[in-house]
Formats: structure tokens, sequence, C-alpha cells
């Protein structure tokens, strides 16, 4: 399902996908007005949307897996704040991400993981 292109019932999803992409809008980070200047490439439409889809499935306990701006996503979602300027973020050496798995699901056994 694809939530630009369709209406998508929530109630109906299994886990919800927070993806890549912009910062987040200055309206959800709970930060100070001068680090709210660092934000850049923003998607009003897709917080609009990703922000109470975020809190809808936290509250029902289903899974979300988030990725690079989907942390973002589920960070503000759960009330927290952000480190809005990372020095080097961009370059290359800079792009390996560990990943951890808060539960071993379907998923993550597929790909040999486990939870530690």
């Amino acid at each position: 399902m694809n939530a630009r292109t369709a209406n998508v019932d929530l109630a109906a999803a299994d886990t919800l996908p927070l993806t890549g992409g912009g910062d987040i809008g200055a309206d959800y980070p709970r930060q100070s007005v001068a680090a709210l200047a660092l934000i850049r490439g923003t998607d009003s439409p897709r917080d609009a949307w990703e922000f109470p889809a975020g809190k809808a499935f936290v509250a029902s306990g289903r899974p979300i897996l988030a990725i690079c701006r989907g942390h973002q996503v589920l960070n503000g979602t759960l009330g927290g704040t952000l480190l809005l300027d990372i020095q080097g973020h961009a370059e290359p050496a800079q792009r390996d991400h560990e990943v951890q798995a808060l539960r071993c699901s379907d998923v993550c056994r597929r790909f040999g993981g486990s939870r530690r």
C-alpha cells in the first residue's frame, strides 16, 4: 500500500514502514527555535500522514520499520528530540548504519538475526 497514491486503511496494515527522505518539518521535533533553522527538505503532506500513522502503530503495538528519516519520525512520534546537525553526515564513510531489532521478528530471523 502506498499512502502517496491511495487512501490506506491503517487497521488493515500489519507493519508500518517509515522510510528515508528529507528532514521532518519544524512542527514536529521538540527543539529550540535556533535549532529549527537547520531543517531542510521537508515534506509537509508526508509528515501529516506519517506522524498520526506512527502514533496509531505505537498505540496498537504493531511493528514499525524505521529507516533514516523514519527514525526522525518515530523519535518525534514518541516525544523525543533530535540532533539536527550531525557533522559529516552526508560523507560516504558515515553512511554505514548498525541495525538492531527490538524483538526478533520473522524478518529478523530470515536474515539470520536474533535479539541480543
